[in-house]
C-alpha cells in the first residue's frame, strides 16, 4: 500500500490580503465582518466561494473568493451578493452551485419581503444578472442548477406546489411560465421541489417532497425528470424512499453519466437510517424503493449521510454519522458500495472509524476522494455554539483502514467554538475546509487548506508537475507537455467512457466533442500515469 502525507499550508510572501497558513490555531481570515451562517463551495479549477451573511450593520448577504494559494481576491470583507434583498434578523436555508466556467449562482430568499433572488457572479465578481439578481415572489426554499448553456434551472416552493423555471445566460425566462408541480402522492398532496441533477443530454431531474400539509417539514421522496423545454419524461413520478424525510434539509446528489446517486438519512417510527439510491435515467431503481442501506445493523441510528465518486472507479462512497437512541453520544461509519449492484463492500456494517461513546467525534462538511480514497473532516465534538471544537482530516485506504500511522491530524486546533462547516471538492490533491467560528466573542469564517501527496510514487511514475496541458479551458486543441515520452492519451467522459485514444501526441483535437468537462489520462512509455481535468468550452 502506497504511503500518503498530508502538506498542510503553503507559505506565500509578498501579498497584501490572508493566505494559506501553518499556524492551525490560526487558519486563514476569510473575511472581516461578523458571521456565523456561511456555505462554501470549490470551482473546476480549485477556486473556492465562500458565502456568508455578513452580520455587522443588518444581515447582508457577501461574497469572498479564495484563490488555490488562500488569497482573498475581493478585498477583506468579499463583495455583495444583492444590493436590493430586504432581509431581516433571521436568514433561511439556501442554494448555490457552479458552472464549467467558474461562475457562481447563488438562489436565497430575503426574509422580510419574503422574495427569492438568483445572483449570478464571475470569478472577476462581474453581476452577470445585475446586482439586484432575478428576484421572485414568494421565493421560498430556493434552489439553483446551472445548465450547459450558461443558464439555470431554478426551483422553489409555491402555494402548495413546487415551481420551477429556466432562465438563459444573462438571466431572462426561457419558458413562458414556471412549472407548477404537483404532489404525485394522493396520500401527501402538498409538494416542494428538492435537489436537482443536470443529465448529460441537457435533461434534468427534480427530487419532489410530497407533504401532508403546506407547512409541513415531513416529507416522502419522489422524482421526476423534465426535458430541456419543460416536459415531463417519464410517464409517471417515482417514488424513491419510504422513508420520512425533510424537505427543508439538503441531501447530496451526484451525476455519474446519466445516472443519478442520492446520499440521504430518513426515519421510520422512531429511528433514523442512512441510504444511498440509484436513479437511472428512464426513472428505473434498481437498488429498490429505499436504495442500498447504509448498515443492517440497527444498535445505532445513522444520520448526516455524505456520498462520493470517482468515475474511473466501480465504487460509490459513503459516510454516516451515528449516535445513541436518545442521541446523547456519538461516532462515525464508513461504507463503499457497487455502482452496479449496489451491494456493500465493507462488510453488512459498514466501516466504524468513530465508536460511538461520549468523545462525540463526528463527519463534518462533504465526503470528498483523493485517488480513489476517502478523505473526509470531523470535529471532535458537537457544537452547541458555547463548547469548544477542533477540526481535523481523516484519509482513509480502499478497505478503510486509516492511512496515517497517527489516524487524524487536526488543521483547525484554536479552543472557539465552530460551526457550519463545508469541505470543497479535491483539485489536483487540495481540499478546502471552510466554517464559522466564534473567537473571543466575535464569529468569523475561517478556512484551512488540506494537500495529500503521495510520497512514493516511482522515479519514472508522471507528477502534476511535469506535465502541462493548456489552454485548460479550451475551445477545441489541447497541447501536451510532458517530462517524459509520452505512451498514450486517453480522453474519458466524467462516467468513465473512453472516449479516445491517441499513441505518442503531443496536441489533441476535441472540437468534435460536446462542451463540457473531460479526464484526460497521460501514461508515459514507463511508470504510472497521471489525469488531469479538462473543460472544453
Amino acid at each position: 500500500m502506497k504511503k500518503l502525507s498530508i502538506l498542510l499550508g503553503i507559505m506565500i510572501s509578498g501579498i497584501n490580503f490572508a493566505q494559506w497558513t501553518e499556524d492551525y490555531n490560526t487558519n486563514t481570515l476569510v473575511a472581516t465582518g461578523t458571521t456565523s451562517d456561511i456555505q462554501s463551495i470549490g470551482t473546476n479549477d480549485g477556486n473556492t466561494y465562500v458565502i456568508f451573511w455578513d452580520e455587522t450593520d443588518g444581515y447582508k448577504l457577501r461574497v469572498q473568493l479564495l484563490d488555490t494559494e488562500g488569497v482573498q481576491q475581493w478585498g477583506s470583507n468579499g463583495i455583495l451578493a444583492n444590493d436590493v434583498a430586504d432581509n431581516g434578523s433571521w436568514t433561511a436555508v439556501r442554494s448555490e452551485a457552479v458552472d464549467n466556467e467558474g461562475n457562481l449562482y447563488i438562489a436565497f430568499t430575503a426574509t422580510n419581503d419574503s422574495k427569492g433572488y438568483i445572483n449570478k457572479i464571475s470569478p472577476s465578481g462581474e453581476q452577470l444578472f445585475g446586482t439586484g439578481g432575478i428576484s421572485i415572489d414568494e421565493g421560498w426554499d430556493m434552489k439553483i442548477l446551472p445548465m450547459n448553456d450558461g443558464g439555470a434551472i431554478a426551483a422553489w416552493a409555491g402555494m402548495g406546489m413546487g415551481m420551477i423555471m429556466r432562465y438563459d445566460a444573462s438571466g431572462n425566462e426561457v419558458w413562458d411560465a414556471p412549472l407548477e408541480v404537483a404532489s404525485p402522492d394522493t396520500a401527501n398532496p402538498f409538494a416542494a421541489i428538492g435537489e436537482l441533477a443536470l443529465l448529460p443530454d441537457g435533461s434534468f431531474i427534480a427530487l419532489i417532497h410530497t407533504k401532508a400539509t403546506s407547512w409541513s417539514v415531513n416529507s416522502f421522496l419522489w422524482a421526476q425528470r423534465f426535458d430541456e423545454n419543460g416536459n415531463e419524461v417519464w410517464e409517471n413520478s417515482i417514488q424513491i424512499s419510504t422513508q420520512t424525510t425533510m424537505s427543508n434539509r439538503r441531501y447530496p446528489v451526484l451525476q455519474d453519466g446519466d445516472v443519478t446517486y442520492l446520499g440521504y438519512y430518513g426515519s421510520t417510527g422512531d429511528r433514523f437510517d442512512s441510504f444511498v439510491q440509484r436513479i437511472n435515467a428512464d426513472g428505473t431503481l434498481p437498488w429498490g424503493i429505499d436504495g442500498a442501506d447504509f448498515s443492517y445493523d440497527d444498535s445505532f441510528y445513522e444520520m448526516t449521510t455524505s456520498i462520493a465518486i470517482d468515475p474511473n472507479s466501480d465504487y460509490i462512497w459513503a459516510n454516516a454519522n451515528l449516535t445513541n437512541s436518545i442521541q446523547s453520544l456519538y461516532g462515525q461509519s464508513i461504507q463503499k458500495f457497487n455502482k452496479e449492484t449496489g451491494e456493500p463492500m465493507l462488510g453488512d456494517t459498514g466501516k466504524n472509524i468513530f465508536p460511538v461513546n461520549a468523545d462525540n467525534w463526528v463527519a463534518v462538511g462533504e465526503l470528498q476522494l483523493v485517488n480513489g480514497k476517502p478523505l473526509f473532516l470531523f470535529s471532535n465534538g458537537i457544537s452547541d455554539g458555547v463548547n469548544s471544537i477542533q477540526l481535523g482530516v481523516v484519509l482513509l485506504d480502499e478497505n478503510g483502514e486509516f492511512v496515517w500511522d497517527e489516524e487524524y491530524k487536526m488543521i483547525a486546533t484554536s479552543p472557539g467554538n465552530k460551526g457550519r462547516y463545508d469541505f470543497t471538492r479535491n483539485i489536483d490533491g487540495q481540499s478546502i475546509a471552510v466554517w464559522a467560528e466564534n473567537r473571543e466573542g466575535t464569529s468569523r469564517a475561517y478556512a484551512q487548506n488540506i494537500i495529500v501527496e503521495d510520497e512514493t510514487a516511482g522515479v519514472n511514475d508522471l507528477k502534476a508537475k511535469e506535465v502541462l496541458v493548456y489552454p485548460n479551458p479550451t475551445t477545441g486543441f489541447l497541447n501536451i507537455e510532458s517530462t517524459q515520452k509520452i505512451h498514450k492519451i486517453e480522453v474519458y467522459n466524467l462516467a468513465g467512457k473512453l472516449l479516445r485514444k491517441e499513441q505518442s501526441t503531443r496536441k489533441l483535437n476535441l472540437s468534435d466533442l460536446n462542451q463540457g468537462v473531460y479526464l484526460i489520462r497521460i501514461t508515459p512509455e514507463t511508470g504510472a500515469s497521471l489525469t488531469k481535468k479538462i473543460i472544453l468550452k
